[in-house]
């Protein structure tokens, strides 16, 4: 996450690099999800990180008998899946085992990035799978084939935490508890698809508040978390199924995730935007990164995903073709050349007005820092870009890893 190890007797689990750790992140240091328990609750509310701890919470997740159990674990979740892909194919489900397999397991430092991101040791997607549903915008195929399948096989819907805000947009009136402790706890089932508000009947009553909102970029996907039935431990194993239209939209996602989506979110890393104390130059920064994102998504991502829509759900000829304009380049070249003058008239400014060589020095590996992050993430960009522009359209993208 002398150098310090995890073992039964400590009462935490340290992490690495928290750069703001609230007392009810504190709680959640008690919800592992991977088979990665605390001996004792958390006695006090805050606790202090050095700086080879992240180190020690990685190296736990390499140890042999957490890898065996791990594998043990996801063996077990794909013949699950795979029985049911079986048993309802005639209901437009299919299952890639070959290509669920080579990413069942979350590797251990994609975790501790993970963790290191969120403050919290809550990782739900340690063990996944992706299931095809061809008929995914039907949610009756979802709430009386899938669900009952699974819960057949011992594995039913875990619950979560959201906060309330979120739960009220939906409707919910949240208990005095609940609006007291500012969370209120759900099944772990996230649908997020495109005009399906009218089927919340379909759904069982404990349902009624899982459908949510797809993301800017056209995705869209059934996200659920499950545990073992008989897992009545405080902190149980999660599985992560994600449910999507078929083979090419998986592919779309593969290829999004990876020269897209993964890209434009190294731009949430800014320390400057962070510490930055002039609202208008905030609102600046984010309108820039907010451009970019929206070019990349009309320019690729939507296109991405209609185009595997319509070969997934509706068996159409795919004639989208993506093709970012030159014009369109340079609206993303000129957001970045703004983001950077923002940057820079921030860090010329807290350099001036610094005291001490210890801020000087911090304030210098924060400009480096952003400096990268900002010529690494255009570089890649546009590269993305040429990538999709060669490729024309969806069929011609190669097959996933």
């Amino acid at each position: 996450m002398a150098r310090p190890t995890l073992c039964e007797n400590m009462k935490i689990l340290a992490l690495n690099n928290i750069s703001a750790f609230t007392p009810q992140r504190a709680k959640d240091f008690g919800k592992t999800n991977y088979g990665l328990k605390m001996s004792q609750p958390l006695a006090h509310d805050s606790v202090s990180f050095g700086s080879t701890l992240g180190e020690a919470y990685i190296n736990q997740l390499h140890k042999p008998a957490h890898v065996r159990k791990m594998q043990r674990n996801a063996t077990i979740y794909m013949d699950v899946i795979e029985s049911i892909a079986m048993k309802l194919k005639d209901h437009g489900i299919s299952f890639d085992r070959a290509y669920c397999e080579k990413h069942a397991i979350k590797s251990p430092e994609a975790c501790g990035s993970k963790v290191s991101r969120s403050g919290t040791f809550k990782v739900p997607d340690s063990i996944r799978a992706t299931l095809y549903c061809s008929d995914i915008y039907n949610l009756s195929i979802l709430n009386d084939k899938i669900l009952p399948a699974f819960e057949e096989r011992g594995y039913i819907v875990a619950k979560t935490e959201v906060p309330v805000e979120q739960m009220l947009k939906k409707g919910y009136l949240p208990t005095k508890q609940e609006l007291e402790k500012k969370e209120v706890s759900v099944l772990d089932l996230d649908i997020r698809l495109y005009d399906v508000e009218d089927q919340v009947g379909k759904l069982e009553p404990k349902y009624k508040y899982s459908i949510g909102n797809p993301p800017n970029s056209g995705y869209e996907d059934v996200q659920i978390r499950f545990k073992k039935e008989d897992d009545t431990s405080q902190s149980p194993d999660l599985f992560e199924l994600i449910i999507l239209p078929g083979k090419n939209f998986a592919k779309a996602k593969s290829y999004e995730s990876d020269k897209v989506y993964s890209q434009t979110r190294k731009l949430g890393e800014l320390a400057f935007i962070k510490n930055m104390k002039n609202e208008r130059d905030i609102a600046l920064a984010k309108r820039y990164i907010a451009m970019i994102k929206s070019m990349l998504n009309l320019g690729i991502s939507q296109k991405l995903f209609g185009a595997a829509k319509n070969l997934d759900v509706y068996g159409m000829e795919n004639n989208i073709v993506m093709n970012m304009s030159e014009g369109d380049i340079n609206v993303i070249k000129s957001a970045f050349a703004d983001l950077r003058r923002v940057a820079r008239n921030y860090y010329d400014t807290i350099e001036l007005r610094a005291k001490s060589f210890k801020t000087i020095a911090r304030i210098k590996s924060e400009r480096a820092n952003d400096a990268r992050i900002l010529t690494e993430t255009q570089k890649n960009l546009l590269e993305a870009i040429d990538f999709f522009n060669n490729a024309g359209n969806l069929k011609k993208l190669p097959e996933i890893d």
